[in-house]
């Protein structure tokens, strides 16, 4: 014999399926947050792998400035040991040839 399906077995139904569709609507929720999150993660990563990759052109940069200002001020500073040396033998020159004796 069929038991009849009393007014408390339906409410009970009507709750178990509500409850079964929220359910749902939250696991959807949390797999759009899940790829959300994801994405940002994503995006966030990318903005540190450029920086960085920004931060070591900079100091290849620099390095490369470094060495370029070192090399010309050696070039700077022999160029004026030569340029005194031909001050010198010019001086010198020009006493022999006046025939100046000090």
């Amino acid at each position: 014999m069929d038991d009849p399906v009393t007014q408390r077995d339906l409410a009970n139904a009507v709750q178990g399926a509500t409850l079964s569709v929220q359910l749902a609507e939250v696991i959807k929720d949390i797999a759009d947050l899940r790829r959300e999150t994801q994405a940002w993660q994503d995006k966030h990563e990318a903005q540190h792998v450029e920086s960085e990759t920004r931060r070591k052109e900079e100091a290849r940069d620099r390095k490369s400035g470094r060495r370029w200002m070192i090399g010309t001020v050696i070039s700077m500073f022999f160029l004026l040991v030569a340029i005194f040396g031909l001050v010198l033998q010019l001086y010198a020159r020009t006493r022999l040839c006046t025939g100046i004796t000090s």
